[in-house]
């Protein structure tokens, strides 16, 4: 389990700050949640519900929790969407305080969003505010926890299950066991099939007397081991070590792929930007930073670049992402690397580039282009990521032809396309076979690692930041450095763009549908992320949605 970013120790249970590793405090402000984040915690947690060390109840997850893949009949699920530690977004929200930015709050909104995921017979797990007016307004059936001590929602479901009494058939953790009873075809739907996730729904399966649980999640392989960007790019040794004699950049890149984890343990193959991996050696700074260097040096050397992104290999939302950075400054670059590693994960240092852009309103917005996994397939057209500023807003789902009419180009649609078919394939071939990853890769995406080059031939404006295929299960967004993140923050962002028309208005309350329009042969509507600041909501429908 991961350490504390920046803490000495986990924050104990009621605090209402933190402390930064040179003794600061900070105040614990602007969230939904208290910040208590266990650390070591998981082997008690195993032998007492289980009977079962961390290993063996991860075997067991393997064999009793199945990954599923959506069809066309309605499976009523237990949503148990909320942040997880394995995209450390706990260090995410820490490093936003710490450098006096407004935090995300990452825990509140995706266990919020989770609502607008769901469907009438679903049953919905949170315990945030938020989230509660949200089931209100949409009509979920929920359950509340209750627990606002824990950061993580996974984290509150272990100290709840370790709580339960059998007879206390009230409680939340009760009334879980009876749902599932009650439902036992019913799929289970968690953000990411971490290890707390694991242990939690081996625990429920036993209480509920099932042999097995269907999973809306990739396999406890694809969850762990894949859910990072460390298998985009070689590690800067191997890639140092290989001869760039008379192969030009393409032939040079193409090499140098080959070389990465992605390529070696399951021989994926996808477009990329150069790049390569930091290794992060606990207690080892200044080799670390060595080996940022290094890798600038390689960027400067074979690809004439002069300016790339920091990015950690273990985090959503764009957290702790640190640039564009000067490949000639040593100094700055040593010192992010620096303070890069007391994080506790593999860093990557990427070519900056530009992001496309769609026109609004007679303003420039950054989009993402991005690819899906959805129930084990890959999923129709491409959705493009809605950027305010270099903040995530949400996905609006474009096929071709509105692709197309949004003036973006049809060539970058194609390869990302094709990208998406090669990404699916790698999962499903031999290799994947002996990695025990076969089969397992049920929901992810990727965002266009192409799309600087298209939005650097027409404006020089756009906010600079590097993007990378990865199968992941939260979105990927920019440097934090120019965020305005937080509820505070949210009712002064301007609305993202849609291809023509004016913004729509905010509303006091979320509309009952987002959107009319769906994803073909998907079960939700397109969506924008809720943002509750204080009873205000910002849902703007999609690019050719009817404001609802």
């Amino acid at each position: 389990m991961h350490s504390t970013p920046r803490t000495t120790t986990a924050p104990a249970a009621g605090s209402s700050s933190v402390r930064l590793q040179d003794g600061t405090e900070i105040a614990w402000v602007g969230f939904g949640t208290g910040p208590l984040v266990r650390e070591g915690h998981l082997s008690g947690y195993s032998t007492r519900l289980l009977g079962l060390t961390p290993g063996l109840a991860a075997e067991q997850a393997a064999r009793l929790l199945r990954p599923y893949r959506a069809s066309a009949a309605a499976v009523p699920a237990l949503v148990l969407q909320g942040a997880t530690p394995a995209t450390r977004l706990f260090e995410g929200d820490v490093s936003d305080l710490a450098a006096g930015r407004p935090p995300y709050d990452c825990a509140t909104y995706l266990e919020t969003r989770a609502v607008f995921t769901a469907r009438r017979g679903d049953l919905v797990v949170g315990r945030t505010g938020p989230w509660r007016e949200a089931a209100e307004v949409f009509g979920i059936d929920t359950v509340d926890l209750g627990d606002l001590e824990h950061y993580y929602l996974c984290q509150a479901l272990l100290a709840a299950a370790d709580r339960h009494r059998d007879e206390d058939t009230r409680s939340p953790t009760g009334r879980l066991v009876a749902w599932l009873r009650s439902h036992p075809h019913a799929v289970a739907r968690p953000y990411a099939l971490d290890q707390e996730t694991q242990i939690f729904l081996l625990w429920l399966l036993r209480r509920a007397g099932l042999s097995s649980l269907r999973v809306e999640a990739n396999n406890p392989v694809v969850s762990t081991r894949w859910n990072s960007k460390r298998h985009i790019h070689p590690f800067v040794g191997d890639a140092g070590a290989l001869s760039p004699s008379g192969l030009d950049p393409d032939q040079l890149l193409a090499a140098e792929q080959r070389l990465s984890e992605a390529y070696r343990r399951l021989r994926l193959v996808m477009p990329v930007l150069p790049g390569y991996t930091l290794a992060r050696s606990s207690g080892e700074p200044g080799r670390f930073a060595d080996d940022a260097v290094r890798a600038a040096d390689l960027l400067r050397d074979r690809y004439r670049i002069r300016s790339a992104f920091l990015k950690p290999s273990e985090a959503g939302d764009g957290a702790r992402i640190v640039g564009p950075l000067d490949l000639r400054d040593t100094a700055t670059l040593r010192a992010a690397a620096a303070d890069a590693h007391q994080y506790g994960d593999d860093y990557l240092l990427e070519a900056a580039v530009d992001y496309l852009t769609l026109r609004s309103n007679g303003t420039d917005h950054p989009v993402g282009p991005s690819g899906h996994i959805r129930g084990g397939a890959v999923a129709p057209g491409l959705t493009l990521q809605i950027l305010n500023g270099c903040a995530w807003e949400g996905n609006a789902y474009l096929d071709a032809a509105e692709w197309e009419s949004c003036g973006l180009p049809r060539p970058l649609y194609d390869t990302m396309r094709r990208a998406m078919t090669a990404l699916h394939a790698a999962f499903l071939g031999e290799a994947s076979i002996m990695d025990a990853s076969y089969g397992g890769l049920v929901t992810g995406g990727s965002t266009s690692p192409s799309a600087g080059s298209a939005a650097c031939s027409t404006t020089g404006s756009s906010p600079r930041r590097s993007t990378s295929t990865s199968p992941r299960t939260a979105p990927n967004t920019c440097a934090p450095s120019t965020r305005r993140r937080g509820r505070a923050a949210a009712a002064n962002r301007t609305p993202p763009p849609a291809c023509s028309g004016p913004p729509p208005p905010r509303r006091s309350r979320p509309p009952a549908r987002p959107c009319s329009r769906r994803f073909p042969g998907e079960r939700w509507p397109i969506w924008w992320p809720a943002c509750p600041t204080g009873g205000a909501w910002w849902p703007p429908p999609a690019p050719g949605c009817a404001t609802p």
